[in-house]
């Protein structure tokens, strides 16, 4: 083998493990944010109980509850669409890249996931075992 397709499959090894880091770092970002927006809308919609008893928080009533209760669902509900979307865009990056990969273009032309990765969780070291893979 020449040393061009020796440092081309180090170089693919490498872009593979930073996916796999920030696929594991958007997962876990993910879950937090699936677990703490339910937390924060309960204890929002529990405000208007509590407002009475709290000198410094203004009174709710009639239709104040009501503006509360719907600016809530539209938190929640964009917090779903949200995610749904960046969904989508990860699946269409990873798509992206396998359509490069068949048509044999070069590996610079295959980072889309990487990309959609580091937008969102932000810059990523690779995975810690990526020498491993490139002798794979």
């Amino acid at each position: 083998m020449s040393t061009y397709e020796d440092d081309e499959r180090d170089e693919h090894a490498y872009t593979k493990a930073c996916v796999r880091t920030a696929l594991k770092r958007y997962r876990r970002t993910r879950s937090i944010k699936n677990g703490t927006l339910p937390v924060v809308a309960f204890t929002a919609a529990l405000v208007p109980m509590f407002s009475d008893g709290v000198h410094w928080l203004s009174a709710f009533a009639g239709s104040n509850i009501l503006a509360w209760y719907v600016g809530i669902a539209v938190v929640l509900l964009y917090g779903q669409t949200e995610q749904r979307l960046r969904t989508m865009q990860i699946r269409l990056a990873s798509m992206h890249d396998l359509l490069h990969r068949i048509a044999g273009d070069s590996a610079e032309e295959q980072n889309e996931l990487l990309m959609e990765l580091v937008s969102e969780v932000g810059p990523v070291d690779p995975d810690p075992k990526w020498p491993k893979a490139a002798s794979a």
